[in-house]
Order: structure tokens, then C-alpha cells, then sequence
């Protein structure tokens, strides 16, 4: 059974699909802080999110229309929004660490693996040494 606030967005979706800008108004107001928080997480950028939530609200203004009124209202914005994120920023690969775990530390002449701590063997040299091996069941 939908909720009220379910019946509330349905009416107030009529209201802006028939050309009613106030009651678009009132849908941007009550979605927006989610879908900005939704894109900062996508996008790691609150300037980007303002952007894309800017251009998200323009196409569902646009595409009022093409609304399927048997659907939620948040379902239809979210994927809008997600498809605008996809299109307009696609994924960047994420940056090179630009050193090497095993290269040489300039300062003290010694490796990273050098430097560490304790020099306890991995898990998979004490078995070798212990001469056990996994059972196969």
C-alpha cells in the first residue's frame, strides 16, 4: 500500500507535469538534499554535484512528459541522475603511486620490507618450513 508521502509526490508529479511550476519547485526542494548527497559520493566533488544537480532537475523539467506515472518519482530521478554522472563524468583511473614498495629508500639506503618492524615470516613461508602442507580433502 503506498505511503503517504508516496501519495503526496504523486500529486504534487501531476501537478508539475501539467505545467504547474510550483509543485515542481516543491519536488526539487524535498529530493534535493539526497540526490546532492547521492552525487558527492559519486563524483567526489560537492562543485560537481551542485552542477550535475542543477542539470538533473533541467532534464526532468525537459522530460516532464515522458514520466511513467505508475513508477516513483525517485526511481525515475535516480536514473536520471545516474546516467548523467556515467555520460558527463565518466571514471578516472585512479592516480599512480609513482614509487615502488620494493624500490630503495634514498635517505637510508634500504628497502621498504627493510624498514618494517619485525622480519616474522609470512604465513605462507612458516608452512613451507614447517615442511606441512594443506590436507586435500
Amino acid at each position: 500500500m503506498p505511503t503517504n508521502l508516496t501519495n503526496v509526490t504523486a500529486r504534487t508529479w501531476r501537478a508539475s507535469s501539467s505545467g504547474h511550476g510550483p509543485a515542481l519547485n516543491e519536488l526539487m526542494e524535498r529530493h534535493a538534499p539526497k540526490l546532492f548527497n547521492y552525487l558527492v559520493r559519486c563524483l567526489q566533488s560537492e562543485a560537481d554535484a551542485a552542477d550535475a544537480a542543477q542539470e538533473i532537475f533541467v532534464r526532468v523539467y525537459q522530460h516532464r512528459q515522458k514520466f511513467d506515472k505508475r513508477g516513483r518519482f525517485s526511481t525515475w530521478l535516480y536514473a536520471i541522475a545516474t546516467n548523467l554522472v556515467k555520460d558527463r563524468y565518466p571514471p578516472s583511473l585512479p592516480p599512480s603511486p609513482g614509487f615502488s614498495l620494493d624500490a630503495e629508500n634514498e635517505a637510508t639506503g634500504k628497502g621498504f620490507r627493510e624498514n618494517l618492524p619485525e622480519h616474522n615470516p609470512t604465513p605462507s613461508e612458516s608452512l613451507l618450513a614447517s615442511g606441512t602442507r594443506g590436507s586435500s580433502a
